[in-house]
C-alpha cells in the first residue's frame, strides 16, 4: 500500500505479452482466426484497451496476420508504445522478422512519442532468459548486449512517458543504446512517431 503510483502506470511485455501490451495500448485483435468463432467473425474485434495504461513497451511485437492483428489493428492505438525487435526474431506465424519492423509504419503518429528499436541479429529468445521453458540457457552470442539495450531502451522510455523527463537525457536515441553495446551486437536503429 502506498508503494506504487497508480496515476502513472506502463505495461511491458515479450511475445504473447507484446502482444497483450498492444491491445491494452488500443490495437484491436482480429477475429479472422478465432476459435470458436466470435460474431461477426472476421474484422477487428473489441476496443481492449485500459484507460489506466500511458504507456507500453512490446518486446517482439506481432505484425499483421495469423493469429493476432490485421493491418489495421494498430491504428486505433491510443497511448505511446516502444517496440523492440531484431534482425532474427522469427515469428510464430511464420512471418519473416523484418514484418515486425514494418508493422510500425501502421502505427499513428504519436508525436515522436512512440518508437521503435531494431536490433541486428537479435533472436525471439534474446529477449528472455528462457525460465521455464525447454530453451532455458539456449546459446546466443547476442544475448546480453539486446538485454542491456532493452533495458536502457525501456528505462528511457518509461522515465519519458510515466515520470515526464521530456529532456534529452530521456529520449530513446541510437547513441544511447549504442553506448549499451559490448561487441556482440554492432547495430542499432530507432525510428520513432
Amino acid at each position: 500500500k502506498g508503494r506504487l503510483d497508480l496515476k502513472h502506470i506502463g505495461v511491458l511485455g515479450h511475445s504473447f505479452g507484446a502482444y497483450t501490451v498492444l491491445a491494452l495500448a488500443g490495437a484491436r485483435p482480429a477475429l479472422d482466426w478465432l476459435e470458436p468463432k466470435v460474431a461477426p467473425g472476421t474484422g477487428l474485434g473489441p476496443d481492449l484497451s485500459d484507460k489506466r495504461i500511458l504507456c507500453g513497451v512490446a518486446l517482439s511485437p506481432q505484425s499483421p496476420g495469423e493469429p493476432f492483428f490485421l493491418s489495421e489493428s494498430f491504428s486505433t492505438l491510443k497511448v505511446p508504445v516502444l517496440g523492440i525487435s531484431g534482425t532474427h526474431d522469427e515469428q510464430s506465424n511464420k512471418n519473416p522478422p523484418i514484418q515486425r519492423r514494418e508493422a510500425f509504419k501502421l502505427w499513428p503518429n504519436m508525436s515522436g512519442r512512440s518508437a521503435f528499436v531494431w536490433i541486428t541479429d537479435a533472436s525471439h529468445m534474446d529477449f528472455s532468459d528462457s525460465t521455464g521453458s525447454d530453451l532455458k540457457r539456449r546459446d546466443s552470442a547476442s544475448r546480453q548486449d539486446v538485454q542491456r539495450v532493452v533495458r536502457e531502451a525501456s528505462r528511457l522510455f518509461f522515465d519519458r512517458c510515466l515520470k515526464g523527463k521530456e529532456d534529452a537525457g530521456g529520449a530513446v536515441t541510437e547513441a544511447r543504446l549504442k553506448s549499451q553495446l559490448g561487441g556482440s551486437v554492432k547495430r542499432v536503429e530507432v525510428l520513432s512517431k
